[in-house]
């Protein structure tokens, strides 16, 4: 097997993981709330903070990934999110399930750069297309009602230049 074909078959069920996991707990807040008594300010951190830790980190994990190398921040954001995905199931509160998201955030926004820009380095321009593809069909279904809700937001599928498939999620509040 190609080793590419393994590289980004690695790649993608990373982005895939990244994207259940930034929106899988939405499913679950009912019974966290239940379980912890949680408030709702601990449910909206529960959530916000890995979004917030993950925004934060997103563009300094792209350079941490130019400085140490792609592969070695790469590892390091995938066994710190794998561990802090350890963690959260087995919080005994709601501040250490808020703790343990917040650092899936983090080492999301270190992994993900690395992921990005792995395709661009090891695919040509006119190979990245089933590669979009792939990427695309993840966040549909990251973004599907299964996976969670998105009330007042809908997915269109356009075409990128050079003709690579690609999705982009918007709301009309988001644009007015």
């Amino acid at each position: 097997m190609n080793k590419r074909v393994v590289a980004v078959t690695v790649l993608i069920f990373t982005m895939f993981m990244d994207l259940v996991d930034s929106t899988i707990v939405n499913t679950a807040l009912p019974s966290i709330q239940k379980g912890f008594d949680a408030s709702p300010a601990q449910l909206e951190w529960t959530i916000g903070g890995y979004m917030l830790a993950f925004a934060a980190l997103l563009v300094t994990g792209g350079r941490l990934g130019d400085i140490f190398g792609r592969q070695r921040v790469f590892i390091l954001g995938i066994t710190g999110f794998t561990l802090a995905s350890l963690l959260a199931p087995a919080a005994g509160s709601p501040e250490l399930l808020i703790l343990a998201r917040v650092l899936q955030g983090a080492f999301a926004g270190v992994m993900v750069p690395q992921v990005l820009s792995t395709v661009q380095v090891l695919f040509k321009p006119h190979e990245r297309g089933p590669i979009s593809a792939s990427s695309v069909s993840s966040r549909r279904w990251a973004r599907s009602p299964v996976c969670c809700s998105a009330a007042g937001s809908s997915t269109r599928t356009s075409s990128a230049p050079g003709g690579a498939p690609s999705s982009s999620s918007t709301s009309r509040s988001a644009w007015h």
